[in-house]
């Protein structure tokens, strides 16, 4: 789950990158360069961009960091439920900037986000200002993501509570 998390991380940091928001530095242990544990660093990200209900450990995305479904929600939230992406259409939004180096940036290609019925205003909508919801789906940030409709792993996060 931690690769998961750490890619969550880093297509969260392209999504920024892309809308040209920018990403805090200097925030003490938060963003610390020197961090001896990445783990501890890309989830402090995650609580800070995505908040405690959503990326704090016991929570639904901590235990599942699936990350194709990870950002197919935060499509179907940034869009207000009109449009959920295929997995693939995921995968082809991101790509590493340089992919002959291992630990190379990874980038939002706009020419795959300009496919989609997705805008980066949608984008930027979800993530500016402080936490809310509006119209139903949540916005600011720290951002909540929801539970998948139809969420994997433990069945103590089915709607029903029943085993599945």
């Amino acid at each position: 789950m931690a690769d998961h998390r750490r890619l969550i991380y880093r297509w969260t940091n392209a999504i920024y990158r892309l809308l040209g928001m920018k990403i805090p530095r200097g925030m003490g242990s938060l963003f610390d360069k020197g961090e001896k544990n990445k783990r501890e660093k890309f989830d402090r990200f995650l609580s800070y961009y995505y908040g405690t209900e959503t990326f704090e450990p016991g929570t639904y995305w901590y235990n599942n960091a699936d990350t194709i479904q990870f950002f197919i929600e935060l499509v179907r939230i940034a869009t207000r439920n009109k449009t959920t992406l295929e997995p693939i259409t995921i995968q082809k939004l991101f790509r590493k900037k340089d992919p002959t180096r291992q630990a190379s940036t990874w980038i939002m290609v706009q020419e795959e986000l300009d496919k989609t019925s997705v805008t980066a205003a949608d984008l930027r909508a979800l993530f500016e200002g402080p936490p809310r919801v509006e119209h139903g789906f949540p916005r600011g940030r720290p951002l909540f993501v929801p539970i998948p409709k139809n969420p994997k792993g433990h069945h103590k996060y089915n709607k029903t509570g029943e085993n599945g």
